[in-house]
C-alpha cells in the first residue's frame, strides 16, 4: 500500500519566515524579505503555487505582493519597510490557494522598535 505521513493534516501547508523580526525604527528605510514554504498534505513541496504576501505596519499603508513558489515549495517576496512605519507590532501573513488542495495561511509578527 501507499504509506501517507501527516494523516491528521488533509490540507496544505504555508510555513512563513522573516529576513527580520525586528526593525529597529532608526534603520528605516529598510530591505525586508519574506519566504514561505508551501507543502501538499503528505508533506511534499509544491511548485507553481501563487503566495500572497501582505506586511501590516503601524503608520504606513499595507503592502503586498504576489510570488510563485519555485524548487523547494519557496517563494519570496523582498520589499521595503519605508520610513513613517511606527513603533509598534506589526504583521506579516502569507496566503496560498491550490487548485488541488484548498487554501492555507500562515502569520508572524514583525516589530518596529525605538
Amino acid at each position: 500500500g501507499v504509506s501517507r505521513k501527516m494523516v491528521a493534516n488533509s490540507s496544505l501547508t504555508v510555513a512563513l519566515s522573516a529576513s527580520a523580526y525586528r526593525v529597529k525604527v532608526g534603520n528605516l528605510p529598510r530591505t525586508i524579505e519574506l519566504q514561505a514554504v508551501v507543502t501538499d498534505p503528505n508533506g511534499r513541496t509544491l511548485r507553481g503555487e501563487t503566495v500572497t504576501f501582505t506586511l501590516s505596519l503601524s503608520g504606513v499603508p499595507a503592502i503586498t505582493g504576489e510570488s510563485i513558489t519555485g524548487a523547494g515549495g519557496r517563494a519570496t517576496f523582498r520589499t521595503t519597510i519605508p520610513e513613517g512605519a511606527t513603533v509598534g507590532s506589526g504583521l506579516a501573513t502569507a496566503f496560498v490557494e491550490s487548485a488541488e488542495h484548498g487554501e492555507a495561511s500562515d502569520r508572524i509578527s514583525i516589530a518596529i522598535v525605538k
